[in-house]
């Protein structure tokens, strides 16, 4: 699934394509809430929908970003949503929701710049919020610090 989206906004322009893809972990989960057992942000994620180059640190230029993401104990139909901010600004840039379509699993979502752009410089945090938009797990990260 692939959504695109365009923000502009505090001198901050971003549009951010979305990929969500999953994989199912082993093993059937018990009633409850999720639980997020790793967080990482990524260059990429591979055919098994594992992180490539896990970093909390990208360069100067880059223009996308990934972050996995694995859970287990998901109750059936969950939705988290995924909150990203810019720290350095104070911006959040966008939030939307996430289908969990396994009581466990592992997979990711991207945040891109479109064609010939990069990410601004700076501090940023993805954030996993349950229903109640409660933080389940949150990562912070940089480019070009």
């Amino acid at each position: 699934m692939l959504k695109k989206i365009f923000l502009t906004g505090a001198g901050l322009a971003l549009s951010a394509s979305l990929s969500t893809a999953w994989v199912p972990a082993a093993g059937a989960a018990e009633a409850g809430s999720i639980h997020v057992t790793e967080i990482r942000m990524a260059s990429g994620i591979d055919e098994r929908y594992e992180p490539v180059g896990p970093t909390e640190a990208f360069p100067i230029g880059t223009a996308k970003v990934y972050c996995w993401f694995s859970w287990e104990n998901a109750p059936a139909d969950m939705a988290l949503k995924a909150r990203w901010t810019y720290l350095t600004k104070k911006i959040k840039i966008f939030e939307y929701p996430v289908s969990i379509p396994k009581s466990s699993g592992a997979g990711g979502i991207a945040m891109a710049m479109p064609k010939g752009r990069s990410l601004p410089p700076g501090a940023y945090r993805i954030e996993l919020l349950d229903e109640r938009k409660k933080a389940v797990k949150s990562l912070d990260f940089s480019v070009g610090v």
